[in-house]
């Protein structure tokens, strides 16, 4: 997670590191448009990340959860379509209900802060 204007946060594929530092990556969360979606919230473990956003437009909350068992490290950027990985490991919905269902399925035990 890196900040972004105003205090905003957005989630990057991290590809430019300095110690425990992400300096620049592939935006993640929003995608296309960093100005519409921000992070309110985000957990993760080892193999998954849950994001809690909200859209500026309509001040609403969406939900992502995205899978990390992808791998792209050695891939060419400029030859392979990696945002298209990555974005093909993320779900997304605006239903809370829905978003817990979709936890419970698949057994991710991560939780927002209240």
């Amino acid at each position: 997670m890196m900040d972004w204007e105003r205090g905003n946060k957005i989630i990057v594929y991290c590809s430019r590191k300095t110690g425990r530092t992400c300096s620049g990556g592939s935006p993640v969360i929003p995608h296309e448009h960093p100005r519409e979606v921000y992070v309110k919230s985000a957990k993760a473990n080892d193999r998954w990340v849950i994001v809690k956003a909200l859209t500026t437009e309509s001040d609403k909350l969406c939900y992502y959860l995205i899978d990390k068992s992808f791998n792209i490290k050695n891939l060419d950027w400029e030859i392979v379509n990696c945002d298209s990985i990555i974005q093909s490991h993320i779900i997304s919905t605006f239903d809370s209900i829905s978003f817990e269902k979709i936890l419970r399925d698949k057994n991710i035990g991560l939780k927002f802060d209240k």
